[in-house]
Order: C-alpha cells, then sequence, then structure tokens
C-alpha cells in the first residue's frame, strides 16, 4: 500500500500534467482566434471566361478568423453552379490558407430568336438566359424560328449536327431561317443553302460530300446559293465578281 509521501507525489504529477494540459489548449485556441495560419488569405479562380471572379468570390463568406478547413466546400459549390453559364465548380483546399476554384462554364452554341423571345442553346442542348452583356460576349449563329411552334423546329437539330460533326458549316454559318416550311441557312459570305425540312441532316451529309468534291476549286462561298430541297441533285449558282 503506497505512503503518504507517495500519494502526495503522484498527486502533484497530476496536477502538472493538467496544468500543462490547460495551457497547451489555451495556447492552441488563442492562436485560432488572433493569428490563425489556416485563415482563408487567397482565392484563386480559374476557368471562368465569362463569369466575373468577383461575382464567384462574392458568394463566399469570407471570415478573417475562420480556418480554411470550417468552410463549407459543398456549399459553397452549389451556390456557384446556381450562376447562368457555370456548369460545373470544383472546389479544393490549398494549405495553408488558400481556396481553389475550377470552373466550367456552359458554351452557347447558338442564340434563338422566336416570338420575340431570346435564348442561347448550349452545347448539351440546355437553354440559357441571354443579357446584352452574354450577347456580346458570345457571337453566335442565330436561329429565327419564324411562324412556327418552337417545339417543332428542326433549326436545332441542324445546329447541334453541324456543331458536333460539320465544324467548318458550323464555324461559317452566320444565321438559319426557318418559316412553315422553309429552312435557309446563310453563311458568313451571304451565300444562301436551302434544306429540305424532311431530310435536315441527311442534307447537311449531302452538302459535306459536295464541299469535299469541290474543295480544291472552290468553297462554299462561291455560290450565290446552293439548293438541296431535291432528293439527288444539287442546285447551285455561282456568284459573279466584277
Amino acid at each position: 500500500m503506497p505512503n503518504k509521501t507517495s500519494f502526495q507525489i503522484i498527486l502533484k504529477t497530476c496536477f502538472y500534467i493538467v496544468s500543462i494540459l490547460l495551457l497547451i489548449n489555451s495556447t492552441y485556441t488563442y492562436n485560432i482566434n488572433s493569428n490563425n495560419p489556416f485563415t482563408l488569405k487567397y482565392i484563386n479562380v480559374r476557368g471562368n471566361n465569362y463569369i466575373n471572379t468577383e461575382e464567384i468570390i462574392s458568394l463566399i463568406s469570407i471570415d478573417d478568423k475562420k480556418s480554411i478547413f470550417d468552410y463549407d466546400i459543398e456549399y459553397i459549390k452549389n451556390n456557384i453552379e446556381k450562376i447562368t453559364f457555370i456548369k460545373a465548380a470544383y472546389i479544393g483546399l490549398k494549405i495553408p490558407n488558400r481556396l481553389e476554384i475550377n470552373i466550367i462554364e456552359n458554351i452557347p452554341i447558338a442564340l434563338i430568336l422566336h416570338s420575340n423571345r431570346k435564348k442561347f442553346l448550349d452545347s448539351e442542348g440546355d437553354f440559357l438566359s441571354v443579357s446584352s452583356k452574354s450577347i456580346n460576349n458570345f457571337p453566335v449563329p442565330i436561329l429565327n424560328i419564324i411562324s412556327i411552334d418552337f417545339e417543332v423546329n428542326n433549326s436545332i437539330p441542324i445546329i447541334k449536327h453541324l456543331y458536333q460533326n460539320y465544324t467548318s458549316l458550323y464555324d461559317n454559318i452566320s444565321e438559319i431561317l426557318e418559316s412553315d416550311s422553309t429552312i435557309t441557312l446563310l453563311t458568313d459570305n451571304k451565300t444562301k443553302i436551302f434544306v429540305n425540312p424532311e431530310m435536315t441532316i441527311s442534307n447537311m451529309n449531302k452538302l459535306k460530300k459536295f464541299e469535299q468534291t469541290i474543295n480544291e476549286i472552290k468553297s462554299l462561298n462561291d455560290y450565290r446559293y446552293i439548293d438541296l430541297i431535291y432528293k439527288n441533285q444539287i442546285v447551285v449558282k455561282e456568284k459573279i465578281y466584277s
């Protein structure tokens, strides 16, 4: 059985250990509250070509006394992805005090005009809102859909097909006009391409083969019009240069 002296020594030892632990804890708490090396100081935003960096950062409630580990990354991500034109946001921490944000933006491939309304069509077939700023930043082909129900238009399937499978023509298209049973593609050099509404994709494939055939001597822009309406032929009229 330990004597009284041994018990006092054990008691004093425990007291010192507890005192040291309390001192360490108070020092840690002090550093967290007043001079935390993990306080958020830098935010890097990459991949945003259209959305301003300031707009993205404004969604983060920055607290100069808050550790980067205390930020709700999923909450920040969800808020950023609510911004129109942002498809996805990837957020990571970089020790000791940096937040890395990588943005993937939606890519508009056409501007749709229908019944006095405007909307962008993106590369995945989703619709995006339009503003004066976005129109200036995204010079894309115009789909001018007139006098028909939007749900039955052929312009969207055509522009999606061109974007995915016929990029040289997509890059050369300024506008697609669709009205009733008429579809006309207008190139940047004012060549008109008449398309059969019942054979839109086959017409595009036929035009692509035609372009490959004439590639050595002419381009599509050398014609005033190219008529694809008839099933087994292509009717063209060349431009006259003075």
